[in-house]
Order: C-alpha cells, then sequence, then structure tokens
C-alpha cells in the first residue's frame, strides 16, 4: 500500500485533535496543514514521512496540554492552533519541499494561513462580544449535578455561571486538573487557566456556595 503513511498521519492528526475538542474547539483546525502535506501526490513517502512526524508532534504540544489540563506560558493558546501552528507547518513543510526539490505548494499554504489567521481574529472578536467557551470548567466533576444559569455581560464583556451539587473541595479539585491554578491577582479565591506562547490567553473562574450550591463563574480576558 503505497500511501499508507499519508493514511497514518491524518489519522493520527485528527486523534490529537479529537482529544482536545472539548477544551479546545479550534485544535480541530491544526488537522488542515497536516492534510494539507498528506494530500499533495508530490510528497515522496522518504520526506512526506518524516515532515509528517514533525507535523504531528508539533501538533501533540499544540494540542495534548489542553485534553490534559496543563496551563502556561508554554502551552499554545486556543487561537494560536489557529495561527501560529499553520505558520509553523508552513515552513517546515517548504524545507520538505526544498529538500525533495520539488514545488512547495504556495497557494494551498497561503489558503491556510489567511483563514487561520481570520480564525484567530475572529476568536479575538467573540471574546468581548459573546460568553466563553465551556474553557474545562465544563463537563464538571464526575457525579455532581450542573445548573447553568444565564450568560453575564457588562462593559467588560460576558462571564458563565454555573452550580454545582456538592462539595466545595471537589469543584476546585476539578478547576485545579483543567489548569486553573494560577491566582487572578483580584482575591476572593480567583484562579486563572494562562496559555500562550507569544499572546496571552488568561480564564479566569471565582467560586462561592449559596444555599448548598458551589457557584462557578468565569470569563476569558
Amino acid at each position: 500500500m503505497e500511501h499508507w503513511w499519508r493514511v497514518a498521519v491524518v489519522s493520527t492528526a485528527v486523534a490529537l485533535g479529537v482529544f482536545a475538542v472539548g477544551v479546545a474547539p479550534t485544535v480541530l483546525f491544526g488537522v488542515v496543514p497536516v492534510l494539507v502535506w498528506c494530500a499533495d501526490p508530490r510528497r515522496s513517502r522518504r520526506v512526506g514521512v518524516p515532515v509528517g512526524v514533525v507535523l504531528l508532534v508539533l501538533l501533540a504540544w499544540f494540542a495534548l496540554p489542553h485534553g490534559l489540563g496543563w496551563s502556561g506560558r508554554w502551552v499554545p493558546s486556543a487561537a494560536e492552533v489557529c495561527w501560529l501552528y499553520p505558520l509553523s507547518a508552513a515552513v517546515v513543510c517548504l524545507v520538505g519541499a526544498r529538500v525533495e526539490r520539488r514545488p512547495a505548494g504556495c497557494v494551498p499554504w497561503a489558503v491556510v494561513l489567511c483563514l487561520g489567521f481570520a480564525l484567530a481574529l475572529g476568536d479575538l472578536v467573540l471574546l468581548d462580544e459573546s460568553p466563553p467557551g465551556d474553557e474545562g470548567v465544563l463537563p464538571g466533576p464526575v457525579g455532581l449535578r450542573a445548573v447553568e444559569a444565564d450568560p453575564v455581560c457588562g462593559s467588560g464583556g460576558c462571564a458563565r455561571v454555573v452550580g454545582f451539587g456538592g462539595d466545595r473541595a471537589a469543584v476546585r479539585a476539578h478547576l485545579g486538573s483543567r489548569g486553573f491554578t494560577t491566582p487572578s491577582g483580584r482575591g476572593g479565591g480567583w484562579v486563572c487557566r494562562v496559555t500562550g506562547v507569544v499572546v496571552e490567553r488568561r480564564a479566569c473562574a471565582g467560586l462561592r456556595e449559596r444555599a448548598g450550591v458551589v457557584e462557578v463563574t468565569w470569563y476569558v480576558g
């Protein structure tokens, strides 16, 4: 089977994207650069496989930390999956095409990069005008019933509120497992999940108890 490596590389990329899609849906866009490389019939197995492996290692760096609940400035943000990963992938594939001494196929890469930057820009706009995504807060701890209230919006953006019927310590441990470990600086027990290699993305969550319900409020800034 001559093209087995193409199927293997793309399938692995899809698996990486699906693993983290619950926390960072934009991770699925990371499959596109891999698909562009593997779908090009000019790519030989001799160069296609090593370049494909490098693309997968890069995608793992962009995707796995989100699925595992890690955070920190070494973890690429959800928006950076849209533009920084395709940009890095394009450089890797350009080098691969040079090694093969074959055309790099600039048009597909230009389309991918433009689309990626547009998605990243759209993500930033949505942060100011729409409620945040799940950001790892949801789904909540196993065994705790969650009831979400209406989003709260103001001049500084929007926040979401969800109530858990259970132990405050279990909810806090859940947030910690999803990367909410950095103190926000605003006091009151607020913690943040900080990501972003180039541009910092900060999702912050606060807890309070009301009538036996642990309320979690979170926003992205």
